[in-house]
């Protein structure tokens, strides 16, 4: 199996990976928010980045035929996680 990239090392924040599988295609798509479904509506809800650097910017998606959603979050490196502590607690010590 591929090892897992991590947002930092896409140069992105951390965010929701979503992919929206309809026959024939499947949408790559990106969230702030873990997605959620919205029952009454009948269709899947998030903070949509609307960034193609992200992923695929949503026009249209006729939730009546998608077969397969699917999401994971992408975090930082442990690297870039360990700076972003350090970068926090210098902060709290100038504050301080």
């Amino acid at each position: 199996m591929p090892r897992r990239v991590t947002a930092s090392e896409q140069g992105l924040k951390p965010h929701y990976k979503v992919r929206v599988v309809i026959p024939g295609t499947i949408l790559h798509l990106a969230s702030w928010s873990e997605p959620e479904y919205d029952a009454e509506r009948e269709q899947w809800d998030a903070d949509w980045i609307e960034d193609p650097e992200y992923g695929d910017t949503i026009g249209f998606i006729n939730w009546d035929v998608v077969a397969a959603f699917t999401w994971r979050y992408t975090e930082l490196s442990r690297s870039d996680e360990a700076e972003a502590v350090a970068a926090a607690r210098a902060a709290d010590a100038l504050s301080g």
